[in-house]
This record gives C-alpha cells, structure tokens and sequence, in this order.
C-alpha cells in the first residue's frame, strides 16, 4: 500500500509540474539489480547472467502481482489527469508475450483511458526482424533500445563495462536493423490512417552524432536520449534537416 501510494504521488507530481505528457517504463530490473535493494536476497535468486534472465516481459508475467501495483498506480494517476500518459513495455522477447501482456493491461481497465497509450521496446533482433508478427493494432508506438541492441547484436554483457569498452557500436549494422523495422511497421499498417499507425521512436540514450545523422535519413517520428545531451541532439536533428533542404 505505501509503495503504490509513493509511485501514484511521484506519478501525479511529475504531471503536475511539468504539465507534459508522461512516458512510464516499466521496471525493467535484473535479479541483480534486485538483490542490491534491502531484503532483496529473500526474494531474489542469483543467475548465471542476469542481463538474460529474468526481467522485462518475462518478469511481468512471472511475478503478476508487482507488475499489478505498476498498473494500478497508472490507474489511479490516469483518474486525477487529462494528460496523457505512455506505457513502454522493455524487453519483451515475442509476439506471444507480448500479447499475454497486453491481456494484464486490458484487464485492468487501462486501454478504457482515451488518455492512455502502450508503447513496445524493441531491445532484441528477434524484436526489430519479426516486428510484422506482433500485434500492432494493440500498441501505439514503438521505440527502439539502440544500447540492447548493440549488446545483443554483438553478443556482449553490456552489464559488464570492461567487456563493453572493447566493442563499439557498428552503426552500419543499426541502421539497416531499424531501416528493416521501420520497413516493417509501416508495411504491416499501410491499410491504418495516419492517426492510427504506431509511431516509431528510437532511444539513443547517449548521444551519438554520426548514428543520429544517419538515422534523420530515415524520417523517424522521434529521438529519447538523456536530458544532459537533448541540446546537443536537437542541434544536430536541425542541422541535418537543414543540410538536406540545401
């Protein structure tokens, strides 16, 4: 009780203040991660490789009953707001989960909201290749995870740094992934209006230039990357569709 009173107060401040439509990712934390937090070892087991294990959509439906308080908070702030709010659903490994997921959130009475939206993150090439497969009419919008990309595409621990250091981003190979996935989406809803089809987001958290460049080539609905670095991407996002116009 004191838990989902603290997310739906923080939920309700954030709404209040900023006055902006709120994007919610939904916990996404490793058995690691959880064993770190006090009293994290009478719930949480240790694994081999946390980074592949039990976490995202695998977690939500293990483990119903937090993924519920997350929903419930959602509920209880979209009751007290005309804001909209988004809820982005990390590492989500197939179509069938995805679909089980969306059946959590339709129980719950979230997709009666007119306010309220569900995006997919795409964070595995299983994800970004088979997009076409999965449920797009449910969903509003995807974003793609250009880190889990690049960690899983390369076969690497991104948990691990001194393994992550040695391996840099093949932007080449990125782009022709979220070429194809953009593709992809927009094939599969061709038939749906221009208000109805999912939009296309990509997370680059960092901020990247030369794949940010290569990526405005593609016309994507939008960048999320870190507040420290937005100046820095909005400039670049400026002088890219400037240079094109010359």
């Amino acid at each position: 009780t004191h838990l989902l009173e603290a997310m739906t107060r923080t939920l309700t401040k954030y709404l209040q203040f900023f006055d902006k439509p709120l994007l919610y990712r939904a916990n996404n934390y490793t058995s690691t991660e959880f064993l770190q937090l006090q009293f994290g070892s009478t719930y949480e087991v240790s694994e081999p490789n946390p980074a592949l294990g039990l976490r995202g959509g695998l977690r939500f439906l293990a483990q119903q009953e937090a993924f519920a308080l997350e929903l419930t908070a959602l509920q209880q702030t979209l009751a007290s707001t005309k804001q909209n709010i988004t809820l982005i659903l990390p590492f989500v490994r197939s179509k069938e989960e995805l679909t089980q997921l969306l059946q959590l959130i339709a129980k719950h009475g979230l997709t009666q909201h007119a306010h309220f939206s569900v995006w997919l993150e795409l964070a595995t090439p299983e994800n970004m290749l088979n997009l076409s497969q999965y449920p797009l009419n449910l969903i509003q919008g995807v974003v793609c995870n250009v880190a889990s990309l690049h960690a899983l595409s390369t076969g690497i621990d991104y948990t691990n740094p001194d393994i992550a250091v040695r391996y840099g981003k093949n932007n080449i190979f990125l782009k022709k992934l979220i070429e194809h996935a953009l593709t992809s989406l927009k094939e599969s809803t061709k038939t749906y209006s221009l208000t109805n089809r999912p939009v296309f987001f990509v997370d680059l958290s960092d901020y990247d230039k030369e794949l940010l460049t290569q990526l405005c080539e593609l016309h994507i609905d939008g960048f999320i990357v870190n507040e420290q670095v937005t100046t820095l991407a909005k400039k670049c996002i400026i002088d890219t569709q400037h240079s094109s116009l010359l």
